[in-house]
């Protein structure tokens, strides 16, 4: 089975509809959550891992709250931030969490 957004990608780019180049928001955004995801995966671990000992009502208010906290930061970020800065912090936060998968795990 293949995932519907592939299937729609594939019947766009058969019907010859032309691929659009990246604008500078999409590159803010996206440079963005590549920085962001790893700081969040960070903060999550830590502030959230002892709420899963909870009632599965808690367990969803916490992963639902995290996740709006995680996709507004983003927008922000990306209305702040410029691209290249997120690329560069980007690259530093994936080798430190590499690194600390590498040590500890």
């Amino acid at each position: 089975m293949i995932p519907s957004w592939i299937a729609i990608w594939i019947a766009r780019f058969v019907s010859g509809e032309h691929l659009r180049p990246g604008e500078r928001a999409d590159y803010r955004y996206w440079f963005g959550v590549l920085f962001l995801f790893p700081a969040e995966v960070v903060v999550f671990a830590l502030i959230c891992s002892p709420l899963f000992q909870r009632s599965g009502i808690a367990v969803w208010l916490v992963l639902t709250t995290f996740g709006l906290v995680a996709l507004f930061s983003g927008l922000l970020w990306a209305t702040y931030v410029p691209a290249g800065l997120s690329l560069g912090l980007a690259v530093v936060a994936w080798a430190c969490a590499f690194w600390a998968a590498w040590q500890y795990l």
